[in-house]
């Protein structure tokens, strides 16, 4: 998939900030295959989007970001792609995430997780939220 192919996946919604700042990314779309410089300006772009909202509807300087993994799979998971990922957002947005939720990782995403947050301030890591919700109807449980 090249970066206009991506791009136009994610104007269709499948990466988007809503109306009060909050960045919501779909991790099954992000494939090995997915042209990296392409995916890290879109991600650029809507997180610039966010914090503007967040601004001019807060008067704050951060961003909220859900980040979901349903269907995410050994397969279709870059895990450099995601460690560059989150070294990049934490060098380009130091001090504006406000809280990152993470729903319904798949079990490798445990030892990614470990391997991430190595590279990570204790300050960042607090802020990362990772959530296991189970059927309809039943309490979710963090991690």
């Amino acid at each position: 998939m090249n970066s206009d192919q991506f791009l136009s996946l994610c104007n269709l919604g499948d990466h988007e900030v809503n109306k009060l700042g909050t960045i919501k990314i779909y991790g099954n779309r992000f494939h090995k295959s997915l042209d990296k410089s392409g995916l890290f300006n879109h991600l650029f772009l809507i997180f610039d989007e966010a914090i503007i909202i967040s601004k001019e509807n807060y008067y704050k300087d951060k961003f909220l970001l859900e980040v979901y993994l349903k269907g995410i799979t050994f397969n279709n998971i870059d895990i450099e792609l995601f460690k560059e990922i989150t070294v990049l957002l934490e060098l380009r947005y130091k001090d504006k995430l406000e809280t990152c939720y993470i729903f319904d990782p798949p079990i490798i995403f445990t030892h990614i997780w470990k391997i991430i947050s190595k590279f990570l301030k204790n300050s960042t890591k607090d802020k990362v939220n990772i959530i296991h919700r189970k059927k309809k109807g039943s309490k979710m449980e963090y991690i």
